[in-house]
């Protein structure tokens, strides 16, 4: 284990991250915005090409994170396409219930979407899709299906850093944080399909933008979403992680890898 890993043991993770998000969504007058501003896009290399605004029009350094790109940046093709921009590090049956983490970990499909390693849980995963979002990354999350939204979950958790040497060394690393579960439903097939979003160190909110959720509890729904509609926002980096029932994997030809492959939201993410 490496000494920042260590050190990462000790700290009030949730707390940093309250703080960072304070940080983030302060706003500064405007001659030194424009340095604050237009310094942290050079240093964090974040491309604003496709950006709606300009830099200069954002209230906060959370809003550049955040930004929505225009319209037909990011078409959606495909019947399943990717919902988000990053890396995608695994695209691959689970061993049964678990899945690949890093260094011989592995972590439990079920325990990510109920909280709990509960076994009473009907879901039996067939393959698994793992998107990386590094901090200068397009931080909105999509609908990878045209399918019907039937759940909205919050789960608590910790805010462990999601990089690769924290992969390596910290065991159940995606259950352990927080994070948000999205259910969806084929209409046609009664196929399952779960999107994560997994919570990570300096990421102190994930935004719901789809529905109105509830406070407390699961956020129940009957609404049909439509391929590449926008569902929600990272404040910063993090991950996102597919879950498809078998009825979803033997209908689409998924593309496979277990290494990183570059995407973007919208990609196709069918085998060509």
């Amino acid at each position: 284990m490496g000494f920042i890993v260590l050190i990462f043991q000790f700290l009030p993770k949730k707390f940093l991250s309250f703080a960072i998000g304070r940080l983030m969504r302060l706003r500064w007058p405007r001659p030194l915005k424009f340095f604050i501003h237009r310094g942290f896009v050079s240093l964090m290399r974040i491309d604003l090409s496709g950006a709606e605004t300009d830099v200069m029009a954002y209230d906060n350094i959370e809003q550049i994170f955040s930004r929505r790109l225009n319209k037909d940046c990011r078409p959606a093709k495909g019947e399943v396409c990717s919902p988000v921009d990053g890396m995608l590090g695994y695209s691959q049956p689970p061993t049964g219930i678990l899945a690949y983490q890093a260094k011989g970990y592995y972590y439990s499909l079920r325990e990510l979407i109920c909280g709990t390693a509960d076994h009473s849980f009907v879901f039996e995963p067939a393959w698994y899709m793992n998107f990386y979002l590094a901090p200068h990354n397009y931080h909105r999350v999509h609908s990878p299906i045209a399918a019907k939204l039937t759940m909205i979950r919050a789960i608590n958790g910790e805010f462990w850093p999601v990089q690769q040497r924290f992969r390596n060394a910290v065991t159940r690393l995606y259950v352990r944080n927080e994070r948000k579960v999205f259910h969806f439903q084929d209409s046609k097939s009664g196929g399952q399909l779960f999107l994560v979003m997994v919570a990570a160190f300096g990421v102190g909110n994930m935004t719901v933008t789809a529905v109105q959720e509830q406070e407390n509890g699961d956020t129940i729904l009957t609404r049909d979403t439509e391929l590449g509609e926008e569902l929600a926002y990272f404040s910063f980096g993090s991950t996102v992680i597919l879950l498809f029932d078998k009825l979803l994997a033997d209908r689409y030809n998924l593309i496979t890898t277990g290494r990183d492959l570059a995407v973007t939201a919208g990609m196709s993410l069918l085998k060509s």
